[in-house]
């Protein structure tokens, strides 16, 4: 069966504070994140970017803030997203998929699994009937 994509280039930044860290000054937490983007220009040609989803789920941080916190952090971030050449799309309605939110606990486990699992190689593309 196929194997699963070999990522031959690996970039990570990470910025602190984190973005929780903004909660009273929603436009300085959208400034922060603006760092990660401003490195995905750098390391990513300029091709690829209007290809390129880009997503925000925010983690245990953000949820201990008030709604209104989280909104205007959420908000800055939308605004933040909307302005780049990246794949972005605003939530339209209630019920459309939100590419800025916080993320529950079962989501951010999900991830982490599947993460690890593709780093060791265990996760394959192998259809199970082979």
């Amino acid at each position: 069966g196929e194997r699963l994509p070999n990522v031959t280039d690996d970039f990570f930044l990470e910025v602190k504070p984190g973005l929780s860290s903004y909660a009273a000054n929603p436009e300085e937490g959208a400034k922060s994140i603006a760092q990660l983007l401003d490195f995905a220009y750098q390391v990513m040609p300029p091709e690829q970017q209007s290809k390129t989803w880009v997503k925000l789920y925010a983690t245990a941080g953000l949820r201990l803030l008030s709604q209104g916190e989280q909104d205007g952090l959420l908000a800055a971030v939308r605004g933040l997203f909307a302005a780049t050449p990246f794949v972005f799309e605003p939530r339209t309605r209630p019920d459309a998929p939100d590419w800025v939110k916080i993320s529950d606990g079962l989501d951010e486990a999900v991830d982490a699994w599947i993460s690890a699992n593709y780093i060791l190689e265990v996760v394959a593309a192998d259809d199970p009937a082979d």
